[in-house]
């Protein structure tokens, strides 16, 4: 009898171990109180983030956190509060992520961020001025070249003849960055891949001559699809077979496919997009982070030129002559500087 008593409760025991670390995550939200804040946090499944969103004296502020599933809720511990004039900053804390302060001055969201005053180079290479390599591989532009740079590698990858004042479409998509040959004059038969990982170049012929005045549209799972404007035809290169194909105007919209017009396709900025539950963009020239489409959030007075790339919660952008990186978490910090890039910026910068 003792010994079934403990079978069951070995059962049972498994059981509880079970629905508490391997059901699957679901979605929640919940509504708390810390002192005079009211603490509505909730966690997205699709998406894959925490938002936590701050009511106080009338005003909301949120701050979102992209950490790992948690079977845990009531996730914040604490929340100290300063005010300084026409602002007021939380700073919440919790015993199972980390989480960053939020303030709000003059009715608009904001993140305090400190930058190092005089950060000093580490190391420059082909004019290029090094501050942190954030663990990063970058493949730049320098008009006959691409520099190859990260922590155990610098070098020059040379593709064209000639040099290359401006770029017009360049693609990068995984591990690999897609050129055409602007060797020839009007048309292409060849795209360059560089592999992000290792620096090496491969020459990917097509059956077909391709006008300059034509567009990346973006990549889908093993293929790359591209527009000639000229000739009104969309192709997609199968990347592992190395072969090209015609196929009707469409673009991938939100994992959708979706025909489009002409005219429509014909437009430099179409491309195959992705709505982001986590949004970096710029306004009057500074840049705000955006949560589901609302709780716009200055993030920097910098004047900014371009995003150049966005990764969850990373931000890689350009200011004057210099790339930056940000994370609410971190800050920012400057990485790289060019001069040249006060003149000529655009397909120039690519991060892996």
């Amino acid at each position: 009898m003792k010994k079934f008593g403990l079978l069951v409760l070995c059962i049972i025991l498994s059981l509880t171990i079970f629905l508490v670390w391997y059901l699957p995550r679901r979605s929640y939200k919940l509504e708390y109180k810390i002192n005079d804040i009211q603490v509505k946090e909730s966690y997205n499944k699709s998406n894959n983030y925490y938002l936590f969103e701050f009511n106080y004296q009338k005003k909301t502020l949120a701050i979102i956190s992209n950490h790992k599933y948690l079977r845990k809720k009531h996730l914040i511990k604490s929340i100290d509060i300063t005010t300084d004039a026409d602002e007021v900053c939380l700073h919440p804390e919790s015993s199972f992520m980390p989480l960053y302060d939020i303030c709000q001055k003059n009715n608009n969201l904001e993140i305090n961020t400190e930058m190092e005053n005089n950060p000093k180079i580490k190391n420059e290479y082909e004019a290029f001025k090094i501050y942190d390599l954030n663990n990063k591989t970058y493949l730049l532009w320098n008009y006959n070249n691409f520099v190859y740079l990260n922590n155990k590698n610098q070098k020059n990858i040379k593709i064209f003849n000639t040099d290359k004042y401006t770029l017009k479409q360049v693609l990068p998509y995984n591990n690999n960055l897609y050129i055409p040959d602007y060797d020839d004059k009007y048309t292409f038969e060849k795209i360059y891949q560089i592999n992000s990982e290792n620096g090496k170049v491969k020459t990917i012929d097509l059956r077909y001559k391709i006008y300059f005045d034509s567009i990346f549209l973006g990549g889908y799972k093993k293929y790359i699809y591209l527009y000639d404007k000229k000739e009104d035809q969309e192709y997609y290169l199968n990347i592992k077979k190395e072969r090209i194909y015609k196929t009707s105007r469409k673009i991938l919209v939100n994992n959708k496919w979706v025909n489009i017009s002409k005219n429509k396709l014909s437009n430099k900025e179409t491309k195959f997009s992705q709505d982001l539950y986590f949004n970096y963009l710029i306004k009057d020239k500074k840049l705000y982070s955006e949560i589901d489409g609302k709780y716009l959030t200055k993030i920097s007075d910098l004047e900014i030129k371009e995003i150049v790339k966005i990764e969850d919660l990373d931000v890689y952008f350009l200011s004057d002559d210099t790339l930056y990186y940000y994370n609410p978490y971190e800050g920012i910090k400057p990485l790289i500087s060019f001069s040249e890039w006060n003149f000529n910026y655009q397909n120039m910068i690519f991060v892996f």
